[in-house]
C-alpha cells in the first residue's frame, strides 16, 4: 500500500489561560509533505511554565529523532527519546528553578 502525505498543517487555540500552551512539530511554515514525525504538545494547566514545557518536549523529541534514528523507531526508541526529553526537562529547570513542575502532555505520530 503507498500512502501519499500532502502538506501537513495545524490550528491551535488559546483555552481559558491567558497564553497558549500548546506547541506543534512540524509548524506550519516548515512543514512538507516529506515530513514523517508529527507531535502535538500541550503544556499542563495549573503547572508552571507549560508554554515552555510543550515548547521543549517538541524540540527535544525532535532533536532526539533527527540526531539518533536509523530505520523504523521501536518501542525502546521511543522510551529513550521520552528519557532525552525528560533530561532537557531537567537540564532547563536546573537552570530556572522557578519552572519546577512544568509538565506536558505529548502525543506523537509516525508515519
Amino acid at each position: 500500500m503507498n500512502i501519499t502525505i500532502g502538506n501537513p498543517w495545524a490550528v491551535s487555540e488559546k483555552g481559558g489561560r491567558l497564553n497558549n500552551e500548546d506547541s506543534i512539530f512540524p509548524l506550519p511554515e516548515t512543514a512538507n509533505s516529506n515530513q514523517n514525525l508529527f507531535l502535538v504538545c500541550d503544556g499542563v494547566g495549573g503547572a508552571e511554565k507549560g508554554e515552555i514545557a510543550s515548547s521543549l518536549a517538541c524540540e527535544s523529541f525532535q532533536t532526539f529523532f533527527s540526531t539518533f534514528r536509523e530505520g523504523e523507531p521501536n518501542a525502546d526508541f521511543i522510551n529513550k527519546a521520552i528519557r532525552y526529553t525528560e533530561a532537557r526537562f531537567d537540564d532547563y529547570v536546573a537552570i530556572h528553578p522557578e519552572a519546577k513542575g512544568m509538565a506536558t502532555t505529548l502525543t506523537m505520530t509516525f508515519v
